[in-house]
């Protein structure tokens, strides 16, 4: 029996029927309200300031947390709204009239970083069996060395800094430190 090619590309594409129909006829009903309040599809014609929408998806939320599940003025669920606001926005991100008027990023000072478990630590001998590029295109492998050797472990990136080359990262092929055993 051969595949119908309608049945294969529809099952390469969005798969709609996932999405919740209880939610969405929730989400219609608020939109409803919303169309008559302030027209059909306004979001399209006019541009969409995002903190607005999140202002008051926040304080359906709120209403939520504080334990208030339905609306006054609509009578509908202070969830449906906060799926509408979040639908209008993703509409209006797709049709090009979404101001983003987010604040600015706060400035963040690095997180300092705990110890990686699995790093050597002072004192420790290790092995490196995989080649750390010293110089573009150059490689050494440096076999058993002392923690003490090691200024610095990058976790999780495959990066270290050697005494002996106190100013440049090297960037390790893989993951490489291990334990040696018994010395």
């Amino acid at each position: 029996m051969t595949v119908n090619p309608k049945t294969a590309a529809g099952a390469a594409k969005v798969q709609l029927a996932l999405v919740s129909p209880a939610a969405c006829r929730a989400e219609a009903a608020v939109l409803e309200n919303g169309a008559a309040k302030y027209g059909l599809w306004n979001w399209r014609e006019s541009n969409v300031p995002l903190m607005t929408y999140l202002h008051a998806m926040k304080r359906h939320i709120d209403a939520v947390i504080d334990g208030e599940d339905t609306d006054q003025e609509s009578c509908q669920p202070h969830l449906a709204h906060v799926r509408a606001g979040t639908g209008i926005v993703l509409d209006a991100l797709a049709c090009g009239t979404l101001v983003d008027d987010r604040p600015p990023a706060p400035r963040r000072k690095p997180t300092p970083r705990l110890p990686d478990a699995s790093a050597p630590r002072v004192g420790d001998k290790f092995r490196c069996d995989v080649a750390i590029e010293v110089a573009p295109g150059e490689f050494r492998v440096p076999g058993v060395c002392t923690v003490s050797e090691v200024l610095e472990v990058l976790e999780g990136t495959g990066r270290v800094r050697l005494s002996e080359y106190p100013n440049r990262v090297f960037y390790t092929r893989a993951p490489c430190w291990a334990p040696v055993a018994g010395e």
